[in-house]
């Protein structure tokens, strides 16, 4: 499979916390300490005992994640594991998979590879958008380089695929409805990130990455849709609505 670009030919190489769950602390236990570490060229890895990371797959995304959003990170990405989501409640205060604390650029993460959570990172360098296209572009740059997978996976089922369904079923629902943060979250996690991802996805393969990072550059996780339109418009060539209905499309042709 030929690995997926968004960028042109030649690369010029040049927030808040992002994260869901609870946020209260159970007691944590002498087992939660991550006392083991491991490193590689860009990545500083913590963990529990007898637990362990993926380090080479890891860094080989982060080498393929970096040049497609075009950016260079100001230090080390630091990786924090847990064992579970219970080992992360105790730890951290968030009940979750993972989440990612940009700024400080940390993942927190449950698993030994995690594209999602570094690429919240990497993409808040160029800009932090409302949490449609700032979890759409997570979805959607979620893939696997070292094993040659360049599909983005939801729950193992291709994005796209999703999508799909929801367009037979007639339950795709506007992107008008999503893409503000308040709208993003009135729907199950299970819709609005894989069709979040979908969408972003369709925009980078169609638009290409230089658009992408001027709407990221030019907005905020808080934007009106009003604010999300115009900015979109500037930053794609054309409306929401010209772009929603060439995914559709596309999403019907197969």
């Amino acid at each position: 499979m030929t690995p997926r670009s968004w960028l042109p030919a030649v690369v010029v190489s040049v927030a808040t916390a992002v994260a869901c769950g609870k946020d209260t602390p159970s007691a944590p236990t002498a087992n939660d300490q991550l006392s083991g570490t491991a490193s590689t060229a860009n990545i500083d890895f913590s963990f529990s005992t007898g637990d362990s990371v993926d380090t080479e797959r890891q860094e080989a995304f982060h080498a393929w994640a970096t040049v497609q959003l075009d950016v260079a990170m100001p230090r080390k990405l630091q990786y924090r594991k847990y064992r579970d989501r219970a080992h992360m409640h105790r730890v951290t205060g968030h009940e979750t998979n993972g989440f990612a604390e940009p700024p400080s650029f940390i993942v927190h993460s449950i698993w030994p590879y995690d594209s999602h959570e570094a690429i919240h990172v990497y993409s808040a360098l160029v800009g932090v958008p409302s949490d449609f296209f700032n979890e759409g572009i997570a979805v959607a740059m979620a893939v696997d380089p070292m094993a040659g997978r360049f599909v983005s996976l939801w729950n193992s089922t291709p994005i796209d695929v999703i999508a799909r369904a929801s367009l037979r079923a007639g339950q795709l629902p506007s992107i008008a409805s999503m893409m503000t943060t308040d709208g993003f979250h009135r729907l199950p996690e299970s819709t609005s990130y894989p069709l979040a991802g979908s969408f972003v996805d369709f925009l980078l393969r169609t638009r290409g990455m230089r658009a992408m990072q001027v709407f990221l550059r030019s907005s905020t996780r808080t934007d009106s849709a009003a604010v999300i339109e115009s900015r979109f418009a500037a930053a794609f060539g054309g409306p929401v609505a010209a772009a929603e209905a060439e995914w559709r499309a596309f999403l019907g042709t197969v």
